[in-house]
């Protein structure tokens, strides 16, 4: 199970997740400042390049939101009205493509279009943990089918 808090570091505060060894890599930096990626490395027992991108995740402390959607005329109007709100935007244009960042980005929401190539949306809230909130966004045109019970 994913826990999100948020610490002191440096004079600021900081998301974390438990998610994946990001506490144990702010852990080994709050007792030891200076600490280098390499000895990070060797203490996690994880490649160097994958601290350096953990750490990375340290410097956004916004809520992060996926859109999925295959429309770019419905995805852009929409990511410039949360982006004006100070949320962090990520983009996926296709299911696959959405349980990847997914998996990578760790959103707080995903808002998802359900009907998208290759996987549509209720296949992609399969791939989910159930701690990531979902906002479903569906036009149904007057030719399709009714909704399921």
């Amino acid at each position: 199970m994913r826990s999100r808090t948020l610490l002191p570091y440096r004079a600021s505060y900081i998301r974390i997740s438990r998610l994946n060894g990001l506490g144990n890599i702010l852990e080994l930096i709050q007792q030891e400042e200076n600490i280098s990626y390499s000895k990070i490395s060797q203490i996690l027992e994880i490649p160097e390049a994958e601290v350096e991108k953990r750490t990375g995740l340290f410097s956004d402390v916004r809520k992060k939101i996926l859109i999925v959607d295959d429309e770019m005329a419905t995805l852009m109007p929409l990511k410039r009205s949360l982006e004006s709100e100070d949320y962090a935007v990520i983009e996926a244009y296709d299911g696959l493509e959405a349980i990847k960042k997914a998996k990578e980005e760790i959103p707080d929401l995903i808002i998802l279009d359900l009907m998208l190539p290759g996987l549509n949306g209720h296949e992609v809230c399969q791939h989910q943990a159930t701690s990531v909130h979902f906002i479903f966004r569906a036009i149904w045109p007057s030719f399709a089918l009714p909704l399921p019970d």
